[in-house]
């Protein structure tokens, strides 16, 4: 229980009612501002191009704990959470891996708000761009499980920035994979917050004791 509720009911006895008015400071304590934070409505993200090594290598320990053990050289995987197919070069006490893409390819992750499309592979390198274009409607990840709970509109995209207006919601509370949060839209800011729902509240309960357990007996269940 709350810091001000143990303190509130001490001294009570079998029968008694009483009203227990508990300050933040005893309660769920007050708002913390580094718990909320503040986007803009209207936001750029970058559009530029993302060059990365087309071949790749990871501890084998690694690679059996996401695709299995049983592989051999030359055995296609996918990518968790994509559409990528990686093919197996080489196995020891490491594994060496090539992106199996070609140029034009649709790159689709279930943690991004858009496609990747493929435009340039060479010997060594890989480079994609995103795929989006204007009045596009996306849903970013809030976390490993959900997507936020409003939308977003591509309002313009070049060759460096998409230009995205998150779309306001009512005042919302989220259940994330951590915990709760709120979330608040204005007209020209939304904040995420995730201090406690009743952070710098003042509490109110009408307490009655029906029984009390002493320290002894609680002893002697155990």
């Amino acid at each position: 229980m709350i810091e001000g509720f143990d303190e509130g009911v001490v001294g009570m006895k079998v029968g008694e009612t009483k009203t227990l008015t508990i300050p933040p400071e005893k309660a769920y304590g007050l708002p913390k501002a580094e718990m909320i934070s503040a986007y803009d409505i209207i936001e750029n993200v970058s559009a530029k191009e993302n060059t990365f090594p087309k071949l790749f290598n990871i501890s084998l320990e690694e690679f059996e704990g996401t695709y299995g053990p049983g592989h051999n050289k030359s055995d296609t995987v996918v990518y968790p959470g994509t559409n990528i197919n990686i093919t197996v070069q080489n196995i020891s006490d490491r594994v060496s891996l090539s992106y199996d893409l070609k140029e034009g390819f649709q790159i689709f992750s279930q943690n991004a708000p858009w496609n990747m499309t493929v435009v340039k592979i060479d010997a060594k390198n890989i480079t994609i761009k995103p795929s989006v274009k204007k009045n596009d409607v996306i849903q970013f990840q809030l976390d490993k499980f959900q997507k936020t709970p409003w939308t977003s509109t591509v309002i313009g995209v070049t060759d460096d920035n998409i230009t995205l207006r998150h779309n306001a919601i009512p005042e919302t509370k989220v259940q994330s994979m951590y915990d709760n949060m709120i979330v608040r839209f204005n007209e020209t800011k939304f904040t995420i917050d995730e201090n406690h729902e009743l952070a710098g509240k003042r509490l109110i309960f009408n307490v009655t004791v029906v029984s009390i357990e002493t320290e002894k007996a609680q002893n002697a269940t155990k």
